[in-house]
C-alpha cells in the first residue's frame, strides 16, 4: 500500500472532523470559559475573570434545585413511558401484514407535525372546562366536573413528560424496528425449534441483542426531555 492510499481515508473524514470541532467541540470550549467570567450582554466590555463564582453561587440559588427536581421528574416519565412504548410500538409495526407499511406512516406522525402543531393538539386535550380528556372522563362518570391538570406543580410535569414521550416515540420505534429487522430470522426459527415460547424470544434473545440499541434510546430521550 503507497503512502497516498495510507493518507486517502483520513482525507475523506476531514470534512466530517472540521463539522464536529466547529459544532460541538468550539461550542463548548467557548461556552466553558464563559462560565468562568463575569460577562453580560448589556455590559459586553465589562468583562472579567471570576473562576468558578457563577457556579458557587448557581448552587446556593434555590431556584436551581426547583429546576433540577422539575427536569427530573420529567425525565424520568419520559424515560419510563418512552422506552416501553418504544419497544411495543416497534413489536407492532414488526408483524406482517397488508397494513404494516400504513401503520408506520401513521408512527411517524407525532414526530413528523411541528412543535406548534403538537402543542395546539395537547391544549385541546388537556383544556379545563372543554378539554377532551375532561369530557370523556364527564361522559364515563368518572368526574362530576372539569378537572384543572395544569394547577398543580406535579402532575403538570407528568403531563409535559407524557406529551415529550409522545413526540419522541416514533422515532425511537423506528430505530428500534430498524434494529430488529436486522436480526436473522435463523435465530428466532432455532428458538421455535427448542420450543420457545414468544415471552422467552422476547426477554431471553431480542431484548439482549437490542442492549445497545436501547442505549441509544435512552441517550435520545434524556436529551429530548432537558431541551
Amino acid at each position: 500500500m503507497s503512502r497516498k492510499d495510507k493518507i486517502f481515508p483520513y482525507i475523506l473524514v476531514l470534512p466530517g472532523i472540521f463539522i464536529v470541532i466547529t459544532t460541538i467541540l468550539y461550542p463548548i470550549l467557548l461556552t466553558l470559559i464563559y462560565s468562568l467570567q463575569f460577562y453580560k450582554l448589556t455590559k459586553p466590555y465589562d468583562k472579567k475573570i471570576i473562576g468558578l463564582q457563577n457556579y458557587i453561587e448557581i448552587f446556593k440559588d434555590l431556584d436551581f434545585y426547583s429546576s433540577l427536581i422539575n427536569t427530573s421528574i420529567i425525565v424520568v416519565v419520559v424515560l419510563i413511558i418512552g422506552v416501553i412504548f418504544s419497544f411495543i410500538v416497534a413489536l407492532i409495526l414488526n408483524r406482517e401484514g397488508k397494513i404494516s407499511n400504513f401503520l408506520t406512516a401513521i408512527a411517524i406522525i407525532p414526530w413528523a407535525l411541528p412543535p406548534v402543531v403538537n402543542g395546539v393538539i395537547w391544549k385541546f386535550m388537556f383544556y379545563p372546562e372543554f378539554g377532551l380528556i375532561n369530557k370523556v372522563l364527564y361522559y364515563l362518570g368518572v368526574v362530576d366536573g372539569a378537572i384543572l391538570w395544569l394547577n398543580n406543580r406535579y402532575i403538570s410535569l407528568i403531563i409535559f413528560g407524557i406529551i415529550l414521550s409522545w413526540r419522541v416515540i416514533p422515532f425511537c420505534s423506528i430505530l428500534i424496528l430498524a434494529n430488529i429487522k436486522a436480526i436473522p430470522d435463523d435465530i428466532f426459527e432455532a428458538a421455535e425449534v427448542d420450543g420457545a415460547s414468544t415471552f422467552y424470544k422476547i426477554t431471553d434473545i431480542l431484548i439482549p441483542i437490542l442492549k445497545p440499541t436501547f442505549l441509544i434510546v435512552i441517550i435520545n430521550l434524556i436529551l429530548a426531555s432537558i431541551n
